[in-house]
């Protein structure tokens, strides 16, 4: 039977990390317009386009969660991290997931997604 006592989490996001993720984000993104959009995707099949197109749609979502992460009044400058809410803390842990099941798909097909 519940004791009646509420637990309180609270989730937080230091700035340093997302900056680190917001530029690998970034990274990432200019390694897929050229893989993509640049024309010289010939080497690429069809499959392993359609890979790279939901890794960078996947991307795009997550870009825009760290964004919203980023909010100035939740910001702890004690701690120099985000206070997230739950909400937001669940979407990013789903689209971090995606995130790294998209790449692993594309990186098992022979397809890399790194600065050479």
């Amino acid at each position: 039977m519940p004791s009646g006592k509420q637990k309180n989490v609270v989730f937080t996001f230091e700035e340093e990390v997302w900056l680190r993720y917001v530029q690998k984000i970034e990274s990432d993104r200019v390694i897929l317009d050229s893989l993509l959009f640049s024309g010289t995707d010939g080497d690429l099949t069809l499959y392993n386009k359609s890979k790279l197109c939901e890794y960078y749609s996947v991307l795009f979502c997550l870009e825009e969660i760290m964004y919203k992460l980023a909010d100035d009044d939740l910001y702890d400058s004690q701690t120099k991290s985000f206070i997230v809410s739950e909400d937001l803390a669940m979407q990013f842990s789903i689209f971090m997931q995606a995130l790294v099941y998209s790449k692993e798909i594309v990186t098992d097909n022979n397809c890399s997604i790194s600065l050479h």
